[in-house]
């Protein structure tokens, strides 16, 4: 899936302020704490099922960023099977678009979700990502911390990737 690679640009491309704040959206479909004010930008990546839209939300704090960005598949797309594939696709694309390594790509539990949680390193850069991904009905998402190496395990990375949940 196409889009993979686009959502996993957006890590590297959106930058926001400096206050922490929960997200809690219904209309969304999650909820999230991040450590620093977020933005929201939405914008249209080509996918194998066509155009459709990507949303994030995203901040910028001291050389880190935490990023939720999503799109809606077409309805009834996403299957057991396709969503499988997606992960494999997914993985690969956080680690091809930051130009990284993948260290660990592990799946990851999210209610009865089994989405996936991978690391890569960023070795030119010294930095590194931790990022989880979900798909949840058609929609998919990618939660993520960029920042320097050794942080991708740390605290406030975890508090932000654990701190995503799945809302009504």
């Amino acid at each position: 899936m196409k889009l993979c690679a686009a959502m996993a640009c957006a890590a590297v491309a959106f930058a926001a302020g400096a206050r922490a704040e929960t997200v809690n959206s219904s209309h969304w479909g999650f909820s999230a704490t991040f450590p620093c004010q977020s933005e929201i930008s939405t914008q249209p990546v080509t996918t194998e099922q066509g155009n459709i839209a990507m949303t994030s939300y995203a901040c910028h704090e001291g050389g880190r960023r935490y990023l939720i960005a999503f799109a809606d598949f077409p309805a009834g797309s996403i299957t057991k099977e396709t969503a499988e594939s997606g992960y494999d696709a997914a993985v690969n694309s956080v680690a091809s678009a930051a130009g990284g390594t993948i260290r660990a790509a592990v799946v990851y539990p999210l209610g009865d979700i089994s989405g996936r949680d991978v690391v890569v390193d960023m070795a030119s850069k010294k930095k590194a990502i931790h990022a989880r991904i979900f798909y949840l009905g058609d929609r998919q998402f990618q939660v993520m911390f960029l920042g320097p190496a050794g942080e991708e395990n740390g605290k406030v990375c975890l508090d932000f990737l654990n701190s995503f949940t799945a809302v009504k």
